[in-house]
């Protein structure tokens, strides 16, 4: 297997030597997490390595089904992409991005067929290591939104200490990383009333949350004086429902919480159910489009078709 992988990756030597780690590598957050060098690739035993702390993918919750196809693939063709370590004590590697890689490695040396783990050696502090992973991770649909928060939560905590020091990092905007932090706060409200944490969309979190906190997107609604004006009525829906799924409780919420529209208006919504807004028309024929603030947590073209689907309902009506 070893002489096969070399033959794929011309570039690969056998062992780690100092003269493989690359110093001080700090990309932009807002460029490619590929770094602007091409460094040797080296092949080490997947069981040197270990996964970084704060790294967003959750390796504990990867099971069999969700690296299996992977593995075939790395079984079959080689591994195309490399993971990313950093160098730790005990000569150890720690794994910064690649996690699924690893555990696809993992999982075939398990099955009796023994592969060895393509990997880059990057020397980086934390700042880099938390840009790096952004950078990384920022276009991966398979991430699922409570990953994305724990990892910005994480780089929060450990490193930037105020969300829009994270997002100056990262490159992006504060609101967007509030918004899939509400993904987080959310779990104090109806943590216990979903089974799967996993499938809470940002949007659902974010629609929930507009109407527990004030005008602080920031704000904790759990603090004294924080709370927003329909505060107690939210948490009396939140301890009416039905547990269950991230759907079924979310859809339970917007039958109780949705307005009445007793003007004969017309819910403005997306694919998952979340209400964007309303569009009403008055008795002179004037049509008006208010929006809220969970619009926010949509792209304009899913918004803008939401709008047109919701004016054709009214003007059928």
């Amino acid at each position: 297997m070893q002489d096969y992988q070399n033959e794929m990756f011309p570039d690969v030597v056998v062992g780690i030597t100092d003269a493989e780690v690359i110093p001080d590598m700090k990309p932009e957050p807002a460029l490619s997490a590929t770094p602007a060098f091409s460094p040797k690739s080296l092949f080490v035993d997947a069981e040197k390595c270990v996964v970084w702390e704060h790294t967003a993918r959750d390796a504990d919750k990867l099971v069999e089904a969700d690296i299996r196809p992977l593995a075939e693939s790395i079984k079959a063709s080689g591994q195309q992409v490399p993971v990313r370590v950093r160098r730790i004590e005990d000569d150890r590697l720690e794994i910064v991005a690649g996690v699924r890689r690893w555990k696809a490695v993992r999982l075939l040396n398990d099955e009796g067929c023994p592969v060895k783990l393509l990997v880059q050696i990057v020397q980086m502090d934390e700042d880099a290591a938390f840009r790096f992973a952004a950078a990384e991770n920022g276009p991966r649909s398979d991430l699922t939104p409570i990953e994305r928060a724990r990892f910005y939560q994480a780089a929060i905590d450990h490193q930037y200490h105020t969300g829009k020091a994270c997002a100056d990092a990262f490159g992006l905007h504060k609101a967007s990383i509030s918004r899939v932090l509400d993904v987080l706060r959310v779990l104090k409200f109806v943590g216990k009333k979903i089974d799967d944490h996993r499938a809470i969309s940002a949007a659902q979190a974010s629609w929930l949350m507009s109407l527990l906190r004030n005008v602080n997107e920031e704000a904790d609604p759990t603090d004294e004086g924080l709370e927003g004006d329909r505060h107690a009525e939210v948490i009396a829906a939140i301890d009416g429902c039905t547990a269950g799924s991230a759907a079924e409780v979310f859809g339970q919420l917007r039958q109780a919480l949705a307005p009445s529209h007793k003007d004969g208006g017309i819910d403005i919504v997306v694919d998952d159910d979340t209400i964007l807004g309303s569009i009403t028309r008055s008795k002179s024929g004037a049509v008006r489009i208010a929006i809220g603030p969970e619009a926010g947590s949509v792209e304009l073209p899913t918004l803008i078709a939401s709008i047109r689907v919701a004016l054709t309902t009214l003007r059928a009506g």
